[in-house]
């Protein structure tokens, strides 16, 4: 899943967890794991929202994009 993140300018940046961008120097603070389970339900609403830029806005949430 990795592959598809979308990199150090995203939202989400860390392949890890789901620190969102501005908050990655708050080291103190616990987030949210990337599971294998959690992202292949993130992608699959994806695929449930009716256009390409609903998809990749949604996406774009947890750093990831489509390929």
């Amino acid at each position: 899943m990795m592959a598809l993140t979308r990199g150090v300018n995203a939202k989400a940046p860390c392949p890890v967890c789901l620190v969102p961008d501005d908050e990655l120097s708050m080291l103190s603070k616990i987030h949210t794991l990337r599971t294998i389970e959690s992202m292949q339900e993130v992608w699959s609403s994806a695929w449930q929202l009716p256009s390409q830029t609903a998809r990749d806005n949604y996406l774009r949430q947890y750093g990831l994009r489509e390929v």
